[in-house]
């Protein structure tokens, strides 16, 4: 009858500490917590609700035409860059920093010949799926705020997903698990000096 394995008022531990009447000491899985940080960002910040919404829609739409990935690979060698192309994954529910990072990676790879799929599109005879693409065009342009929230979070998915590679490592010891840790945040320091894609300081 839980909510969730891990809900504050109704989840597993809570209930088996009720029943026990005493608190428990339980174990988090590291890349399963991390991802919750994932979670809240997408819960307060809207811009990046908003990101991940139209990110998966790029995606899907690829994905779900083999001709539409068959085109980016005619766009991409008409500019010489046909061994550029890579394959946009398929979205898990189980949102470990990696899969997100695949996807991220497949946009910022095939943005050149996407918008070039997209233009194709645009200015063929056929109307089918026409106002989509205008939406993409108008939405994925190298200084909307999709593209530059694409770029930053690449950098900080990297971090995630190195951190939750290492914390499954076999044998890793807390110490090691804390110097991981604390790359990472340095890292994430550092990240904060840099300029923001598109100039401005965040």
């Amino acid at each position: 009858g839980e909510s969730a394995n891990t809900g504050k008022k109704s989840g597993l531990w809570v209930r088996m500490s009720q029943h026990l009447g005493r608190g428990l000491m339980t174990i988090w899985c590291v890349a399963h917590r991390s991802d919750l940080a994932f979670e809240s960002i997408e819960a307060t910040v809207s811009e990046f609700r908003h990101w991940l919404v139209n990110l998966r829609a790029v995606g899907t739409y690829f994905r779900s035409s083999s001709l539409r990935e068959e085109d980016l690979a005619i766009r991409a060698r008409t500019v010489g860059k046909e061994s550029k192309v890579k394959r946009f994954p398929k979205h898990h529910d189980v949102r470990f920093a990696e899969h997100l990072l695949n996807l991220v990676e497949a946009v910022i790879t095939n943005h050149e010949f996407m918008i070039l799929h997209w233009q194709s599109v645009q200015e063929s005879d056929s109307r089918t799926g026409k106002s989509q693409v205008v939406g993409f065009l108008k939405s994925w342009t190298a200084d909307s705020i999709n593209w530059k929230l694409t770029v930053l979070l690449a950098d900080l998915l990297l971090q995630f997903r190195n951190l939750q590679k290492e914390a499954q490592r076999s044998f890793i010891t807390l110490p090691d698990l804390l110097t991981h840790r604390d790359r990472v945040l340095k890292a994430l320091e550092l990240m904060e000096t840099r300029p923001y894609p598109g100039g401005r300081e965040e």
